[in-house]
C-alpha cells in the first residue's frame, strides 16, 4: 500500500502544478485590468500589477511538473527506451525553461530581460513540442509493442497530445498573443488528462534495477514464486496476473533465444 501511495502521490504532482498554475494566471489577470489577450503576450503580465502571481505560478509549474514526467516515463517501458529517455529530457528542460520565465524584470535592464525571456519562451515552446510529440508516439505504439504490459492510452489523449505538438511548433513562426493562450492552454489540458489517466489505470511496477543485475533463468525464478505465492493466497487480480505471465513469457523467450 506504502508503494502505491507513493506513486500516486507523484502522479499527483501534474494536477497540482497545472491547478496552481491556472489560478495564479487567473488572478494575475484579475489584478491587471488593461491585459488584452489579443494585444499582450503572456510574459507581458511580469509588467503588469499582478506580476507576484504570474512568478508563482510559473515557478511551481515548472519546478512541481519535474515528477510528474518521471512518473509517466515509468509507465511507457519496453516501447522505445532511447525516445522514452529523450522524451523525459527534454520534458524537464522545459520544466527548466518554465520555471527561469517566472523572473520578473527589472526596469534597469530591461533589454537584456526581454532577450533572455523571448530565448526562453523560444526553447519553452520548443521543447514542449518534441517532448508532447515524443509523449504522443510512445502512447500510440503501446497498442503494437508486445513487450508493453500496462494500460493503453486512450487514442483522444494520443491524438490530442499530436495536434498540442504541432501547436507548440506552429506558435514559433505565428507568434501572437491570442495563439499562444490557445497553445499553452492545449498543453495544460494535455497535462491533466494524461495524468488523470495514470492516476485511475492501474500499472503494475515490478523491481526493474535489481532484476537487470540477474540471469534471464533466475529472473524467472523470481516470477515464478511470485505467481506461487500469489496463488496460494488467493489473488484474484487480472491485471496483476497479466503482468506476471507477461513477464514470464518475455523471459523466457529472450532467455531461449540466448541459448540459441
Amino acid at each position: 500500500m506504502k508503494i502505491k501511495l507513493k506513486y500516486k502521490l507523484e502522479a499527483l504532482f501534474g494536477l497540482f502544478s497545472t491547478m496552481i498554475f491556472s489560478i495564479m494566471l487567473i488572478l494575475a489577470l484579475l489584478f491587471s485590468p488593461n491585459y488584452s489577450f489579443f494585444e499582450n503576450y503572456i510574459s507581458d503580465l511580469a509588467y503588469f500589477s499582478g506580476k507576484l502571481f504570474f512568478a508563482i505560478g510559473f515557478s511551481i509549474f515548472g519546478v512541481f511538473l519535474v515528477p510528474f514526467f518521471i512518473t509517466l516515463e515509468r509507465e511507457l517501458v519496453y516501447i522505445n527506451e532511447n525516445i522514452r529517455r529523450l522524451a523525459t529530457t527534454i520534458a524537464i528542460l522545459t520544466c527548466t525553461c518554465f520555471a527561469l520565465g517566472s523572473i520578473i524584470p527589472e526596469e534597469s535592464y530591461l533589454e537584456i530581460f526581454n532577450i533572455f525571456h523571448s530565448l526562453i519562451a523560444g526553447f519553452a515552446f520548443f521543447f514542449s513540442g518534441v517532448y508532447i510529440l515524443l509523449f504522443s508516439y510512445l502512447m500510440y505504439r503501446s497498442y503494437e509493442i508486445e513487450e508493453y504490459s500496462g494500460p493503453k492510452f486512450q487514442l483522444f489523449l494520443v491524438s490530442f497530445g499530436f495536434i498540442t505538438a504541432i501547436g507548440e511548433f506552429v506558435l514559433i513562426f505565428i507568434f501572437v498573443p491570442i495563439l499562444e493562450w490557445i497553445v499553452v492552454i492545449s498543453m495544460v489540458v494535455w497535462i491533466i488528462i494524461t495524468n488523470i489517466h495514470l492516476l485511475i489505470h492501474k500499472f503494475i511496477r515490478f523491481p526493474l534495477a535489481e532484476l537487470k543485475r540477474l540471469k534471464h533463468s533466475e529472473s524467472i525464478e523470481i516470477f515464478k514464486a511470485i505467481q506461487k505465492k500469489i496463488d496460494e493466497l488467493n489473488i484474484n487480480d487480472k491485471i496483476l496476473s497479466d503482468a506476471i505471465d507477461n513477464n514470464l513469457f518475455l523471459l523466457k523467450k529472450r532467455n531461449d533465444e540466448n541459448r540459441s
